[in-house]
């Protein structure tokens, strides 16, 4: 056939991070700080190896994902969605079609174009504040 799309790698859906603190699920969840040990060494624990993560806290932070659960304790493990499209509170009434950001507590609201402000994902329905808008997340 002419014109095939053939993926030359496909994306990653999920990641599992370590939390630096208390950690809600549907909300967005940024970098917090390095691992213990990096890409290519083998830690002496499993939690060695794990991504750092925290809710993002700022509006229009840049955002690894979306936490898949809530994860209270601190060194907990938690699971991150990555791409394709998953349930986010949302912090604001947004509308299908309109690109998405994060709030100050990582919930989900219309993206407003300002410098340091980035679009996470892309609303795929109308969403009440304080429901689960469907976000297509961006990788």
């Amino acid at each position: 056939m002419a014109n095939d799309l053939v993926r030359v790698m496909e994306e990653a859906d999920n990641l599992t991070g370590q939390a630096t603190a208390a950690i809600t699920g549907k909300r967005f969840l940024r970098i917090s700080g390095a691992r213990a040990h990096k890409f290519n060494v083998l830690g002496t624990t499993p939690s060695d190896n794990s991504y750092k993560v925290a809710p993002c806290n700022a509006v229009g932070m840049k955002a690894i994902g979306a936490a898949k659960y809530d994860q209270a304790n601190i060194g907990g493990k938690v699971g991150i969605a990555r791409g394709g499209i998953c349930p986010v509170l949302a912090g604001a009434a947004i509308t299908a079609g309109v690109e998405i950001m994060t709030d100050a507590t990582g919930q989900a609201i219309p993206f407003v174009s300002a410098a340091g402000q980035y679009a996470i994902g892309l609303a795929m329905d109308d969403a009440a504040s304080g429901t689960d808008a469907e976000v297509l997340l961006y990788d």
